[in-house]
């Protein structure tokens, strides 16, 4: 039986759908990211080039979008999708008989923070 579960069991499988687009959401993500990573990488590298020159130089060595701006786009798809992966698989994990203080000891978070997770489910209706 798996550490925190009440009883023993499966997941409910009309949970599947849920868990695998959280999981395709987050995939997305990440692979978006990535691609913005690989151009963060290249304009810092073009930007320490020109550390010591004028603004003008700095600025010829990052265009738009700027890469400030690149590192808005990574935070802010990771914590969008990240939030919906760990309100679902929270869920899931719920539904499936772990109890809330093993989801909190496996998540590193507090058992009111997988509370809230929790109640995510009725507030939300695309996940």
């Amino acid at each position: 039986m798996m550490r925190g579960m009440s009883t023993p069991g499966r997941t409910d499988p009309a949970d599947a759908p849920r868990l695998a687009r959280a999981l395709d959401q987050l995939r997305s993500a990440v692979e978006e990211n990535t691609a913005r990573n690989i151009e963060l990488l290249r304009r810092i590298d073009a930007m320490r080039a020109v550390v010591g020159g004028s603004p003008a130089e700095l600025l010829a060595a990052d265009q738009r979008p700027r890469a400030v701006e690149l590192l808005t786009k990574n935070v802010d798809a990771l914590h969008t999708a990240g939030a919906t992966f760990r309100a679902v698989l929270a869920q899931t994990l719920y539904e499936g008989g772990m109890t809330i203080a093993a989801i909190a000891d496996d998540f590193g978070v507090t058992r009111q923070r997988v509370s809230a997770l929790l109640k995510q489910r009725h507030a939300s209706v695309d996940i």
